[in-house]
């Protein structure tokens, strides 16, 4: 986070947390933790509206009550500062953030999952199965006491598995056709894009710099083919091709888990297109 003491006067990447900055983290016990509790409930529906069509869609909410987390930081509260500086009156420079094990007033995930899947008879020309999921979140927030802490549709929490981010919309598109001893199919993957915040460490953009007039990591898709084709009841050939398009990642400088891409998300397109051929055999 940006150090209210030092930033507005000296203006410079360390003070104001500007991408290049880096500070110790150090996480400490806490022996006064309770126990985790969560409540969660769905309601779903499923639908045949016709032969061959299936349509399902669940609401879900998930609650976690004293969820275990580490402290937000706080240049206020646990931070800890070098030696200051005489010559400018200001306090020493943030060399640490001392974030014990808490526990979160709460957490709160909720949204849809829907799925379809449709299979078309073709007759002479075999069979053909559509499937398409999505998830869409409403909701993604963690709450410590009064303070609310909202991720929805942002790279946040950065302090989460290499930051991942929590993409509003995630789906997938597949298709398969098969004939015979034939088969080939499709899937297309997409995630929509995040907001370059995380409300956890503050207002300001992180996605490159404080004042990206463009503060986002764009949105990913990408698809992948695959095909069968079963010489004989013994001798099967298949072959797939990952990224057929060869769709580069998104640029994305907050994550630390890949070095300006998220491989949580994005690896397939750090791979690039990739082609897999195999042989099987069986006695």
């Amino acid at each position: 986070p940006s150090d209210p003491a030092r930033c507005p006067t000296t203006g410079s990447i360390a003070d104001c947390g500007l991408p290049g900055s880096s500070v110790a983290i150090v996480e400490r016990g806490n022996s006064n933790l309770q126990p985790e509790k969560s409540r969660s409930y769905t309601l779903g529906v499923i639908v045949e509206p016709w032969r061959h069509t299936n349509l399902t869609l669940d609401y879900f909410n998930i609650k976690r009550d004293y969820e275990i987390s580490t402290e937000p930081y706080d240049p206020n509260v646990n931070a800890v500062r070098g030696s200051p500086d005489p010559s400018t009156g200001l306090p020493g420079p943030i060399v640490a953030y001392l974030t014990p094990f808490i526990n979160a007033s709460y957490s709160l995930t909720a949204g849809f999952d829907a799925e379809l899947k449709i299979s078309f008879a073709l007759g002479a020309y075999g069979n053909l199965d559509v499937g398409i999921e999505a998830t869409h979140l409403t909701e993604s927030k963690q709450v410590f006491g009064d303070t609310s802490y909202d991720y929805l549709g942002t790279v946040g929490p950065t302090g989460l598995g290499g930051s991942v981010g929590t993409p509003a919309t995630r789906g997938a598109l597949d298709m398969d056709w098969t004939y015979g001893a034939l088969s080939l199919g499709a899937t297309y993957l997409y995630h929509s894009a995040t907001r370059g915040v995380d409300t956890s460490v503050g207002p300001d953009c992180i996605q490159l710099s404080i004042d990206n007039p463009h503060c986002y990591v764009a949105g990913f898709g990408y698809a992948n083919a695959h095909g069968q084709y079963r010489w004989s009841d013994h001798l099967e050939i298949n072959a797939s091709i990952l990224n057929v398009t060869d769709r580069l990642p998104p640029l994305n400088n907050v994550t630390y888990g890949g070095q300006n891409y998220n491989p949580s998300l994005d690896q397939a397109g750090a791979v690039g297109r990739f082609v897999e051929l195999g042989l099987r055999y069986h006695l």
